[in-house]
């Protein structure tokens, strides 16, 4: 599994790296390399060395391209591209639906899908969460997001053979419309119970990625001065945990689905410790801005990812 994700990973490093005025640091193939270095089932990085190198650079990762997607072609406002296996090898079909958050975990599920032989469709649209709650926004946003997210239903309806949707989403109590002293947080949630129940019951797998913790926006600038001034940049431009994980009403919702249909996996101990989250976890730069996952630390996350999915797949 590890060996996989190291593989895929070279693919992502190569596309990361260009020339910058800072030189870019390759990790090394060591099995305690980005998120590895927070999992505590395995002795070697139960307790890793502190590093100064980061990779990518923060100029490098938010120029950096997202994982590899195949387009496959668009109906009205649903764009689709194919992930995972290609070929004639696949076992079966998933999808991967959301905003840019959820686009940024295709890194992992790339993993994921390579280890199970999956297909992956991803149908992801910036700043439109897979929702039917109005979306506190500006026209023609706010009817485009709420559109898309109805198309998507109806487009699950022509893709029966689609049985496991991963679905993720920037969390945040500002996102919906709500009368005069409505509880916004409640109301997001509802808005993805709904969407949840109107998918066709040929979707059988829910799976909520609880959305990542966040920096500041001026994380990426702490971290440059740590590298020129040679210091450690994780411990040194770590936010506090109250700051970094922002309430996920789609996490919310899953706790609160009554049927095994929705699942939720937390992938939050890989960013965060018992209380500051990290910019900079074995090496590997985590953000490419105040709350984008840069795509080489997301293909680290893929086999702890793989881990709790096939622990929930076990289930089904």
């Amino acid at each position: 599994m590890l060996r996989l994700a190291l593989t895929t990973l070279g693919i992502a490093l190569a596309a990361c790296g260009s020339a910058g005025a800072m030189p870019v640091t390759e990790p090394s193939a060591g099995v305690c390399f980005g998120a590895a270095a927070r999992d505590p089932r395995h002795d070697p990085c139960r307790h890793p060395k502190p590093t100064r190198a980061v990779y990518p650079v923060p100029r490098d990762a938010q120029i950096a391209p997202a994982a590899p997607c195949l387009p496959i072609g668009q109906a009205d406002l649903v764009t689709d591209c194919a992930f995972g296996r290609l070929d004639a090898t696949a076992t079966g079909t998933v999808a991967l639906v959301g905003d840019s958050h959820a686009a940024a975990w295709r890194a992992a599920l790339e993993v994921v899908a390579q280890a199970q032989g999956w297909r992956g469709l991803s149908i992801t649209r910036d700043g439109c969460a897979l929702s039917l709650a109005l979306r506190n926004t500006a026209e023609p946003a706010r009817s485009e997001c709420l559109t898309w997210s109805r198309e998507v239903v109806a487009w699950f309806k022509r893709h029966p053979e689609i049985a496991t949707v991963f679905v993720s989403s920037l969390a945040t109590n500002k996102r919906v419309l709500v009368p005069p002293g409505g509880d916004r947080f409640a109301a997001e949630a509802r808005g993805y119970h709904r969407v949840w129940k109107a998918l066709p019951r040929t979707v059988k797998h829910i799976v909520v990625l609880r959305d990542v913790p966040r920096v500041h926006d001026t994380t990426l600038a702490c971290v440059r001065r740590a590298m020129r001034r040679h210091g450690w940049p994780g411990p040194a431009c770590s936010v506090s945990r109250r700051h970094g994980l922002v309430a996920d009403a789609a996490a919310a919702a899953a706790r609160a689905w009554p049927t095994r249909r929705v699942q939720l996996v937390k992938m939050t101990p890989f960013f965060c410790g018992r209380h500051r989250c990290l910019p900079v976890v074995g090496g590997a730069l985590v953000y490419k801005d105040g709350h984008h996952l840069t795509t080489v630390f997301s293909m680290t996350l893929g086999p702890f990812v793989l881990r709790r999915v096939r622990a929930l797949a076990a289930a089904w």
